[in-house]
């Protein structure tokens, strides 16, 4: 449990260190920015925690998808856009690369676009 416990508190304060401005004026072009900045840092803990192992697969998914609702995306678009990004850059089993991150960061900063 206290396992459990400390990794959500270690994505709170990866998600409000990553977080778009919540003022008013803040637009999608910033969202947008704020999400594609959040992606690196999200997956790197995901693969710290998970070691690309087993359970890498639906950790990050999982992750990415909380962590695209805390930018104010809606729930189904957050979903799907972190599927999309899991299954069509990230493999099975391996830490992505530079590439792949690069790829998912382009996929996440277009969206909406």
């Amino acid at each position: 449990m206290l396992e459990w416990r400390s990794w959500l508190e270690e994505l709170a304060a990866l998600f409000a260190e990553s977080a778009p401005d919540v003022d008013a004026e803040a637009g999608e072009e910033e969202r947008r920015r704020s999400r594609e900045r959040g992606v690196a840092p999200v997956v790197a803990l995901v693969v710290e925690r998970t070691d690309a192992g087993e359970l890498w697969r639906a950790a990050r998914a999982r992750t990415l998808t909380w962590y695209l609702e805390s930018t104010g995306m809606a729930a189904e678009d957050a979903e799907e856009l972190a599927d999309v990004v899991v299954d069509g850059e990230f493999e099975s089993w391996v830490a992505p690369d530079a590439e792949a991150l690069g790829k998912a960061r382009d996929i996440i900063g277009e969206h909406g676009a």
